[in-house]
């Protein structure tokens, strides 16, 4: 097992900037790199604010539901305890058609009895205000590099929760567009070598999109060379304005298995943010061999409410490298992290937010983890079926602590099942509401 100590003298401020990966890693203070002071964090064993150690061996597992929220269309969905509910968007809402059991390229892609065979086929007629519905099936990788507008956001999104699959030797899916929405698909890779499961604004802004219900796991993210990866990661990057990118959120997504969990990576990520003004939020992420939520470089006026994290090096956001390595160029401001709601099971580190103003710690509980901030708890959450492994469900038992002990600023109106939050006086903790 790695120990804190060999991590605190292995963190590096590397970044990998290309099509496939932007990763970085970021030095809490006392570790090589780093000369900042007066921070806030919290860690385990001894050493404030780390990144993240070594794990143990990881395995596929369930969430006990998920629902759509904000994008086109309607869905429906009914919790089955641990096991993934029978969510179907509405088709009336479809413009363009994929289906890899019955379509093919040639066709126009305007019909179900018309559609596409692959979503990189339908990507190459796609316009603002369509929905790109993809019926069950195996996928190749896409990438989108249309643009939508505030009234016509372009969404991709899987019919049947999570049956869309897609997979590459190559990055899965990357988008480069403009007020889009990623909504729904299973992603993975067998590639060691492909370090990102979903990438958003990689090579452009990307500005006001959205990445919500998806699966991601087994990104194995072979670290070396400064190379890094993560499960879902929004880079807001383009050549002339690194990491300018805004208004993005990253929600109800079921992240795991990300990089060798049995190794320590400080470079590999399970959420990843490098530019200001973003939401991460209902998320589920586990066995992570990094941080399992980092912000980094331009990651200012961020939000991180109600999440899961577990057996990964928890939550850490700061500003640092590129933009903000030249306040004459470009002056990062440090300011409004918002860290509320979490539950952190286990992990190896805790809380960690690079000094500034206007931050927030509050209401987030620390179990088996060094804990931090206001009305910090340290309970058991009481979990239905917590396991890192298929039979699990995250959801809260009758009587958990969690209960009607959030903080009702920044929490989301709703839950990962798409229930309303709240339904008492405050929000539950966690990305379940009871």
């Amino acid at each position: 097992m790695t120990t804190f100590k060999q991590i605190a003298c292995s963190l590096v401020s590397t970044c990998l900037l290309g099509a496939a990966v932007l990763a970085c890693s970021s030095d809490p203070p006392g570790t090589s790199g780093d000369s900042a002071s007066d921070s806030t964090g919290s860690g385990n064993g001894g050493t404030a604010g780390n990144t993240g150690s070594g794990g143990s061996g990881g395995s596929t597992g369930n969430t006990g539901g998920s629902s759509s929220s904000g994008g086109g269309g309607a869905t429906s969905s009914s919790s089955t305890g641990g096991g993934i509910p029978p969510t179907t968007f509405d088709e009336s809402a479809c413009t363009i058609f994929v289906d890899a059991a019955t379509g093919l390229d040639a066709n126009g892609g305007h019909a179900k009895n018309d559609a596409r065979k692959t979503i990189a086929a339908a990507v190459s007629i796609v316009k603002a205000g369509d929905t790109v519905c993809v019926y069950p099936g195996a996928y190749g990788a896409f990438k989108n590099t249309v643009s939508g507008t505030d009234a016509k956001r372009i969404h991709f999104v899987s019919v049947e929760r999570w049956e869309a699959k897609v997979t590459s030797s190559m990055a899965p899916i990357q988008n480069l567009g403009n007020y889009v929405d990623i909504d729904g698909f299973e992603v993975t890779t067998p590639n060691e070598l492909v370090g990102v499961g979903i990438s958003n604004g990689d090579g452009k802004l990307a500005e006001h999109c959205r990445i919500f219900n998806n699966h991601v796991y087994g990104i194995t993210a072979k670290t070396g060379k400064g190379k890094g990866g993560a499960g879902i990661l929004s880079a807001g990057w383009v050549t002339d304005q690194h990491y300018r990118g805004t208004d993005v959120e990253i929600f109800n997504n079921f992240v795991h298995d990300i990089g060798n969990t049995t190794q320590y990576a400080s470079l590999v990520q399970g959420i990843y943010i490098a530019h200001p003004h973003a939401k991460i939020y209902n998320n589920i992420v586990y066995n992570v061999s990094g941080v399992g939520i980092h912000g980094w470089h331009n990651a200012n006026y961020v939000e991180v409410t109600n999440n899961l994290t577990s057996n990964t090096g928890g939550i850490v956001l700061g500003n640092g490298d590129d933009p903000c390595n030249d306040p004459k160029v470009y002056k990062c401001p440090f300011t409004d992290y918002f860290v509320t709601n979490n539950i952190l099971y286990h992990d190896r580190a805790g809380i960690y937010l690079y000094p500034g103003p206007n931050h927030v710690i509050s209401n987030n509980d620390f179990y088996m983890t060094t804990s931090i901030g206001m009305n910090a708890l340290t309970v058991d959450p009481q979990l239905v079926g917590y396991a890192l492994a298929p039979n699990a469900d995250f959801h809260l038992e009758a009587m958990s602590p969690m209960i009607n002990a959030g903080l009702s600023t920044h929490a989301p109106a709703i839950d990962f099942d798409g229930k309303a939050r709240p339904q008492g006086g405050s929000p539950d903790i966690g990305p379940f509401q009871h």
